[in-house]
């Protein structure tokens, strides 16, 4: 699977984020809490969530990453 992603300029330029969107299921509050707690945020044009890939490593929702 390729993975599609988006690279943020990170603090003073010195760091890069790799942002992956994810799906997540209207009903899946948790999940939706645990994404928000690491940083996540909703993008309502794609109907998808957006989380730099090492959070969502960590959260272990790499299967989730959906291509745009």
């Amino acid at each position: 699977m390729e993975i599609k992603a988006t690279l943020l300029p990170g603090q003073n330029g010195t760091k890069q984020l790799l942002l992956v969107k994810l799906r997540i299921g209207y009903g899946e509050t948790g999940l939706r809490e645990q994404v928000k707690a690491a940083g996540g945020r909703w993008d309502p044009e794609k109907k998808r969530w957006e989380l730099p890939y090492a959070e969502a490593a960590k959260l272990r929702l790499l299967e989730r990453i959906v291509e745009e």
